[in-house]
């Protein structure tokens, strides 16, 4: 399972013993005494102690920018390609950069076609960088971290908390809503992916730093 740095960083906010680690250096009354605690906290967790407190706050303002936009001129791409094979055998075996320019032509293309065209594109170079776990944990744009944070809020009863992240009542059931005390299964199914996904990421950066693993759901 690939993590980003942002997700480990989030992950280490969430920990206990950073927690109790941030309770005490709020109580600490001089710059003196926080410095000392900031190059002790860097050293443990390799971290600066800013980039894990603000570590949600950069996840949302990132998820805010534009990913895909049209461009109209550039002078040169500053994505680098590597190809190999040659006709409709040529495929990119190496890229480089951070972003990746396409010519789309839009004439006479539905929208369910210009999506999967380029879902079809961006594959094997999402597969060249590492990157082919779609995965989300739910459809709420907030993503996983959110609903892992409001299931443990609520003291880990997670049909109360779905009914909370998706506004909807009753209990689940295994086929879409019939009646007025059941909600459609997906939601359920969909909340438990998001703890469960936040949780192996939770798990796999506690094993980084040889700390106890927590007992997933």
């Amino acid at each position: 399972m690939r993590i980003t740095e942002l997700d480990k960083r989030r992950a280490i906010k969430r920990f206990p013993e950073f927690q109790k680690e941030y309770t005490r250096y709020n109580k600490l009354k001089t710059i003196r005494g926080r410095e000392k605690f900031e190059i002790r906290f860097h050293e443990k967790w390799k971290f600066n102690l800013l980039k894990i407190i603000y570590a949600d706050e950069v996840a949302k303002h990132r998820k805010d920018a534009p990913t895909v936009k049209a461009v109209k001129h550039m002078t040169k791409s500053p994505c680098g390609i590597v190809y190999k094979g040659e006709g409709e055998d040529r495929k990119p075996c190496r890229v480089y950069g951070e972003k990746l320019y396409l010519e789309v032509t839009i004439k006479d293309k539905t929208e369910t076609q210009l999506i999967a065209d380029f879902r079809r594109e961006i594959a094997p170079y999402l597969k060249l960088l590492g990157t082919t776990d779609r995965r989300r944990g739910t459809d709420l744009k907030e993503g996983f971290w959110p609903i892992y944070d409001l299931y443990i809020k609520t003291d880990k009863n997670m049909v109360e908390t779905t009914r909370q992240c998706f506004n909807v009542k009753g209990n689940p059931s295994q086929i879409p809503i019939l009646y007025d005390d059941e909600f459609d299964e997906k939601y359920f199914k969909q909340f438990k992916q998001a703890v469960r996904h936040a949780e192996t990421i939770i798990n796999a950066v506690r094993q980084e730093y040889n700390l106890k693993l927590i007992k997933e759901t």
